[in-house]
């Protein structure tokens, strides 16, 4: 059977096919076929009379995992093909099928009369509707001239009208004025669906979907359903929730997870250029809201294009002019230009949706290594470096991402903004602003209300830490950090049944990770029970950031007293995290260590562990933490100067200047000034409860009360630790401040509750090491108060 000659037209019978505008004409009029219909006739008229397997369609026209029910759908398109042309398969005239092996094309093809003229036909489109297909202008739909050509051409030509169907479908050229838009309100959710890829190149697979989603959620307007959400709602299919959704499945999980709106994309490739376009459907009727496509472009266009096209889908929507202006950053600067590292930036936030911190630093590395302007990518390594205990990689990252916030989005520049404030700066009060700012600006973004919560965790207000995790886990109950956040908060306000509770829930939804059972530790050894601890240390024994529990471990050891086999689980901690190149909890592990002998008085074992962390992170001489070890073993000089040189450089972060007031009020003690160390710690008072303090200016004020001969002042200090066990209880300010209660009780001749006290700390310590100094006075102590229970 002869081939066509004109690469643009085929003629068969009473029917004329377009390919460089995808449209079938049946006498002149044109005739709706959309989709697989025609990019199967399409593939079967390049080449007629040959077989095309079902196989070659499925793998041209169904990407793997696109259709699960692939046979379904490619028996409804040949259905819908053979209604169309009016031809049976029992009786075929063009299509004819062979059983189980595929389709060949049986028409005689002819060639169209030569005209000069061009005509347009357009149909009617359903109501509410929209279909825009950006310049060039398409080829004329009339008949058109022969023009002589290989059959490389047609391949071609039969290529781009593959591409134009799954792009256009039956639709008209056309920018519809007028037309019925979508209306979306506060509570309607829009699901993004997996890109239906056919290019053969995973370099789009996840990226061009990220694009899209960043797109969108940069306009208030949208509420995006978030990945997590779509996860969950695959498991309640009975599908794996690593399974791509695209069309039909996408409609089916956005009805189940109560969305609106579809949105599904597709790219194709044309050649050695790459078509995209976009879909908009209403889930519950499967009415199509919008279809923009864009003519095919080059490789190094696409990510651009696919951001054009994504305006016109916003538009289309019904997103108002007024926030289409003020959030429409381009796409390649709201990400990147660079495919390959959306792609990595978007495997990393894979990884840290399922609590996998330490996981996704590859990925965000390779991310910025790929797009060194990438600065949403920086931002990310920044937060999860803090999280790791990363300090000097924190801000180095964050100012790497600040001083690239000028073209990203909107709502980058609040992370970015926000995460820079307080982990470069240390202003926590503009950080909390700035969040605030964007929770009123994205009513329904988790990530403002999470990272409230943590930040009123980090200045000491768990009461509000709770309320803006409750909002984050509303939003967002498919993550794991809001679980790992609200928590938090639960056990800094010391209600561990409700922390227990939300930790729990993130293990039934499988986003438990390591600050998960980390939170279940503290809250098992802060209920004293024995055998949950134990659990959660078994959990971490595979795990490669066992680091954390191991540290937890030791602080809960040390407490008891048991100080020889503390300091082997902080080598052990160390070590573990230094094998997995986190050198931040390794020295987390030796200043912990370095300040728990302090406040023992072991001030010889105090600074060699100081020195290893030194030497672990240079960068961490003459911190804070060096100033809290120093004054407590007494060397006031170093302590005073290191105190004047970090108050000599504004801004000091609220955590620094509370560990700053404990230091000087320390080093006031060993002068024998009560007073003026009761003063340092007055500006400090409304951060007595945040982070890196664990009771620290309590105990500290109580102290100074002793000394003072305040004795009912300073007992009321040491209770306020033992109130706040959630903040306090992995800490050696527990113990002391037991003894510290007893020694107060018996200052004001209160001998009762004075040997209760004694009996407390006695008994937290009844495994101690008998050499340690303190246990050794307190015994004395109690043996003067009560001398026939000494004995026994």
């Amino acid at each position: 059977m002869p081939k066509p000659i004109n690469p643009e037209t085929i003629i068969f019978g009473p029917f004329q096919v377009v390919l460089r505008s995808a449209e079938l004409y049946k006498h002149g009029v044109r005739i709706k076929l959309s989709g697989q219909p025609f990019a199967i006739l399409a593939m079967l008229l390049d080449r007629p009379g040959e077989l095309i397997t079902r196989e070659e369609l499925k793998q041209r026209l169904w990407p793997v995992d696109t259709f699960v029910d692939f046979e379904h759908s490619l028996n409804s398109a040949i259905k819908k093909l053979r209604q169309v042309l009016g031809d049976s398969a029992d009786e075929p005239r063009y299509i004819e099928t062979l059983p189980r092996r595929g389709y060949r094309f049986i028409g005689t093809l002819s060639s169209p009369p030569v005209s000069t003229e061009n005509s347009q036909v357009d149909l009617p489109l359903p109501s509410g509707s929209v279909v825009t297909v950006a310049s060039p202008t398409p080829p004329p739909m009339a008949p058109v001239a022969i023009a002589h050509a290989s059959n490389k051409h047609l391949r071609e030509w039969a290529a781009i009208a593959i591409v134009t169907m799954a792009i256009i479908g039956a639709a008209v050229f056309s920018k519809l004025s007028g037309h019925t838009r979508a209306s979306l309100s506060d509570t309607d959710w829009v699901l993004v669906s997996d890109f239906v890829n056919t290019t053969g190149d995973p370099i789009f697979d996840g990226s061009l979907k990220q694009a899209t989603t960043v797109k969108l959620s940069e306009s208030p307007y949208f509420n995006v359903m978030l990945d997590s959400k779509v996860r969950q709602t695959l498991q309640l299919m009975n599908r794996s929730p690593q399974d791509r959704v695209v069309p039909p499945m996408s409609r089916e999980v956005c009805q189940r997870a109560g969305a609106k709106v579809a949105v599904s994309g597709s790219i194709v490739a044309v050649g050695n250029k790459f078509a995209v376009s976009l879909d908009a459907e209403n889930c519950l009727t499967g009415a199509s809201l919008a279809h923009i496509a864009m003519p095919p472009q080059s490789r190094d266009q696409v990510l651009k294009t696919l951001g054009e096209v994504v305006s016109e889908l916003r538009r289309s929507l019904g997103e108002s002019l007024a926030t289409l202006t003020k959030f429409d950053t381009p796409i390649e600067q709201a990400t990147t230009p660079s495919l390959a590292a959306l792609k990595a930036y978007t495997e990393g936030d894979g990884m840290r949706s399922q609590g996998k911190e330490a996981e996704s630093v590859p990925y965000y590395k390779m991310a910025v290594d790929l797009d060194p302007e990438f600065a949403i990518a920086y931002a990310r390594l920044g937060a999860v470096s803090s999280n790791l205990q990363e300090v000097s990689n924190q801000a180095k990252y964050l100012q790497l991402a600040f001083d690239r916030r000028g073209h990203i989005s909107e709502r980058e520049k609040f992370y970015i903004a926000a995460h820079y404030y307080v982990d470069v700066r240390g202003e926590f009060p503009k950080a909390i602003e700035t969040y605030k700012l964007w929770t009123q600006t994205y009513v329904h973004d988790w990530v403002p209300f999470n990272n409230l919560s943590n930040e009123y965790v980090r200045i000491g207000d768990p009461q509000n830490a709770i309320s803006a995790g409750q909002v984050a886990l509303r939003l967002n109950p498919y993550h794991s950090l809001p679980y790992a956040a609200l928590s938090e908060a639960y056990v800094r306000a010391s209600r561990f049944p409700e922390a227990k509770a939300i930790c729990e829930r993130a293990i039934a939804e499988k986003l438990d990770g390591p600050m998960i059972h980390r939170i279940l530790y503290e809250v098992a050894d802060a209920e004293n029970d024995d055998h949950a601890m134990q659990r959660q240390v078994e959990w971490f024994a595979d795990k490669p950031i066992k680091t954390q529990i191991l540290d937890r471990q030791a602080l809960s050891v040390m407490r008891s007293g048991q100080v020889r086999k503390a300091r082997e689980l902080f080598r052990l901690s160390a070590e573990a995290a230094l094998q997995q190149g986190l050198k931040g909890y390794a020295d987390a592990a030796f200043i912990d260590l370095a300040e728990a002998e302090a406040y023992l008085g072991n001030s010889r074992e105090a600074l060699a562990n100081l020195a290893r962390s030194i030497a672990l992170s240079p960068e961490n001489k003459n911190g804070p933490d060096e100033a809290i070890v120093m004054a407590f073993v007494g060397d006031s000089s170093r302590a005073e100067a290191i105190v004047k040189k970090i108050s000599a450089s504004p801004p000091i972060p609220v955590t620094t200047a509370v560990r700053l007031a404990a230091a000087r009020a320390v080093d006031d003690l060993n002068h024998g000034d009560a007073k003026d160390a009761i003063e340092e710690l007055r500006a400090v008072a409304p951060y007595d409860l945040s982070d890196d303090n664990g009771g620290l200016t309590f105990y500290c004020r109580g102290l100074a009360y002793l000394k003072l001969g305040a004795a009912k002042e300073a007992a009321a200090e040491f209770q306020k630790v033992l109130d706040n066990p959630g903040v306090t209880k992995l800490t050696m300010f527990w113990p002391l401040s037991q003894l510290g209660l007893a020694r107060a009780y018996a200052s004001q001749g209160e001998t009762a509750k004075s040997v209760t006290a004694y009996r407390q700390i006695l008994t937290s310590w009844k495994n101690a090491d008998p050499d340690l100094t303190v246990l050794k006075q307190a015994k004395k102590e109690f043996a003067k108060l009560s001398p026939s229970d000494s004995a026994n």
